[in-house]
């Protein structure tokens, strides 16, 4: 390791002891650091790293989960945290709107990605998403939760919009996955009573009960289509990510 990578590492590590413990003199943090050799520093800088970024994505799906929308795998993990903390910061309109923005670029691609990924459910997902870009949204929105459903199903063996011991039902599925850090992260979602799942009355967001039951009739907008459509590219990346994670170990046992 050169210095300068040494030393890259070394304020990164020294920057997370300065957050953990304020009160230590920062001469005692560089001299504990100095005193580690390079690997010792590689290997704590990639502990902290994944404990850090960990629980950041941990974060930021679950805020924007219970705001009604889905980090699917590709989002900017340094995007996410910051559009959470504008939610619990009372910037919602904000964050809504980079959401909105980043689902709306994105909606074509996720388009081909799920009719490519599952053949069977093509037909209708071409349906909901014709319908999304022609703006009838009442139409757009039931077809897309209840194919998110289906897949949940086809994936993890529950329903999605099912509630069990104050999370969904699916989780006992998904915490039995042993894929990495990054999955598990993203998956937080599944391990909330979320608000688009629960059977409330007065749900404040997008609420797949009160809309199947025809309780809400003012669903069809256009960003409440978007926050259906986040929710699909949430379960299919995670689907995706899981199946390409296994071929990968497949393949390493393979050359064993």
């Amino acid at each position: 390791m050169n210095d300068r990578h040494r030393k890259r590492l070394t304020d990164f590590v020294a920057e997370f002891f300065s957050t953990c413990f304020p009160t230590a003199p920062s001469a005692e943090i560089e001299r504990l650091l100095g005193s580690l050799s390079d690997d010792d520093i590689q290997s704590l800088w990639k502990k902290i790293f994944v404990q850090v970024t960990s629980d950041n994505t941990r974060y930021a799906a679950d805020v924007c989960s219970r705001n009604g929308w889905f980090i699917d795998m590709g989002f900017p993990g340094r995007s996410a945290p910051e559009v959470a903390d504008l939610y619990e910061n009372g910037q919602s309109e904000r964050a809504d709107s980079l959401l909105t923005d980043y689902y709306h670029e994105r909606a074509n691609s996720i388009a081909e990605e799920l009719t490519a990924y599952y053949p069977k459910r093509a037909t209708i997902l071409r349906k909901a998403f014709t319908m999304h870009h022609e703006r009838e949204y009442d139409l757009s929105v039931p077809l897309f939760l209840i194919q998110a459903d289906g897949i949940c199903i086809d994936a993890f063996r529950r329903e999605f919009f099912r509630i069990k011991k104050g999370a969904l039902a699916a989780r006992r599925s998904v915490d039995g996955a042993d894929v990495d850090w990054i999955w598990d992260a993203v998956a937080e979602p599944f391990r909330i009573a979320l608000p688009i799942a629960t059977h409330s009355r007065g749900a404040k967001f997008l609420n797949r009960h009160r809309i199947l039951h025809g309780q809400d009739l003012a669903y069809g907008t256009e960003i409440n289509s978007l926050k259906a459509i986040s929710l699909l590219a949430f379960l299919h990346g995670l689907d995706r990510y899981r199946e390409e994670h296994k071929s990968s170990l497949d393949c390493l046992g393979a050359q064993d």
